[in-house]
């Protein structure tokens, strides 16, 4: 049995356990404590992994205020991923001024979740980016260790990026940052951060440029919705198995369990 194979059977076992209970939207109108107790709810039920949208501050608040560590360590403690997903997002932008022009019209293949022109393919990163800026230099992470955090279906182009800036910056702002964080940012990202590529995404190019993001990076699927693609397992495994068995290996099985462990 070829290497590939294997992984492939450990990816459908790994997926069969998923099928229940694996995520709910959390709402937050309530405030702090009525998140928490929703939580607490959700993952009495059974329910896996707690989804947050992108594009609105928890409870009206930023996620690094201290009122919110009730529900981090909640998720921490209980070893439930916070999960985010694309279509959270709506909302971030005030104004949606700057999409009304004709060349970024949604196209006749867009849906609920995708607008499938160029400007908000462009731009639907912005809402993550911005999340996790803030959990990373807030030191949610330094303060949650073993918190888990994944990100589907928003691309993962813009990881490598926002890796170098927030080092950048957590580099200027060291003074400031001394009694906040403790390691660099880009190893929050490393230690407790997940997130899924597209298939069309040159995968091998981000493990090349950001080895030290290897950890980060996860395979899924969406198919058939048309961004799901098609053969994508051998997409991702032709671009990757040049650099190893233990890159394709964590892509495809040991980063994602990581993320929503059995």
């Amino acid at each position: 049995m070829s290497f590939f194979t294997k992984l492939r059977d450990r990816l459908t076992r790994s997926s069969s356990k998923l099928e229940e209970g694996l995520e709910a939207i959390v709402e937050d109108g309530g405030g702090v404590d009525e998140m928490v107790a929703q939580s607490e709810r959700l993952l009495g039920n059974r329910v896996r992994a707690l989804m947050l949208p992108a594009g609105e501050p928890p409870a009206g608040l930023s996620p690094a205020d201290r009122a919110l560590d009730p529900f981090w360590a909640l998720a921490e403690k209980a070893d439930a991923p916070v999960v985010m997903h694309v279509g959270g997002e709506r909302g971030f932008l005030a104004s949606t001024a700057w999409q009304r022009a004709p060349e970024f019209e949604p196209s006749l293949t867009g849906n609920t979740e995708f607008g499938l022109e160029p400007y908000s393919m462009s731009t639907m990163h912005i809402p993550y980016l911005n999340y996790l800026t803030v959990l990373v230099l807030g030191g949610v992470f330094e303060r949650h260790p073993r918190l888990r955090f994944g990100i589907a279906e928003a691309g993962a182009y813009w990881v490598g990026g926002l890796a170098e800036t927030l080092d950048l910056w957590g580099d200027h702002f060291r003074r400031r940052l001394k009694d906040v964080l403790s390691m660099k940012p880009s190893e929050y990202l490393a230690r407790n951060v997940r997130v899924t590529p597209f298939h069309f995404e040159p995968v091998r190019m981000y493990f090349d440029r950001h080895s030290e993001l290897q950890d980060v990076y996860c395979y899924s699927t969406d198919f058939p919705h048309l961004e799901g693609g098609r053969n994508t397992k051998k997409l991702f495994y032709d671009q990757l198995a040049p650099l190893g068995d233990n890159v394709v290996e964590k892509f495809f099985a040991k980063n994602g369990e990581w993320l929503l462990p059995a």
